[in-house]
């Protein structure tokens, strides 16, 4: 079966024209991606408030000073606030704009931030980078007490055109794919295709 999907370009790659497909399964880890002189790459989903939480990680992997840029939005491309957990922006202190600078093999982090925590917003990401860096994103759900029941890495990926992934078909097993046409292009259409594992259309 294929389902063709149009993703308008105001809501969700690149100057080069293509789209981005992320897996989304819980406990799975996607991609380490490292970036080499200035690169831009984005992550298409991320949530925060009402029992979700989306936490950054930046690792600087070369000696010399690297820089790293987050901007979050949500589904109507509108600037959504980020709360780093510690310095350099210092605490409870929310940013349109995570900057991070890395001093060489340097670490840091930062977190989404809602106002009301009882709120669920959502949206997708920008990431800038300078220099040798790697950004991880990792997208949870929580349950009442704050303690986490599902956890996935997701790392900012560059525009592509075609992808392929394996799901996985078992009783309490579900598989996602987030879809993001940032505002730089025109609307995309995605057509989807669900094979066994012979290659055979189902």
């Amino acid at each position: 079966m294929i389902r063709a999907l149009k993703v308008p370009p105001d809501l969700w790659s690149s100057t080069q024209g293509g789209i981005i497909v992320i897996l989304k399964a819980a406990l799975f880890c996607l991609f380490v991606t490292a970036a080499y002189g200035q690169q831009v790459g984005y992550v298409p989903h991320f949530g925060h408030g009402g029992g979700l939480e989306s936490t950054f990680t930046f690792l600087n992997l070369s000696n010399t000073t690297s820089r790293v840029e987050v901007r979050a939005f949500d589904s109507a491309g509108q600037p959504v606030s980020l709360l780093s957990l510690k310095s350099p922006f210092g605490p409870e202190q929310a940013v349109s704009a995570a900057g991070v600078e890395l001093a060489g093999y340097g670490v840091d982090s930062a977190a989404s931030f809602s106002a009301n925590p009882n709120t669920v917003a959502d949206g997708w990401l920008e990431v800038k980078t300078e220099g040798s860096a790697v950004t991880e994103v990792v997208f949870s759900v929580l349950d009442a007490g704050g303690n986490m029941v599902t956890s996935t890495n997701v790392n900012p990926l560059q525009p592509i055109q075609e992808f392929s992934f394996v799901a996985a078909a078992r009783a309490g097993s579900r598989t996602g794919i987030g879809l993001l046409n940032p505002p730089t292009n025109a609307a995309a259409q995605v057509s989807l295709s669900l094979l066994d594992r012979l290659g055979n259309e189902i």
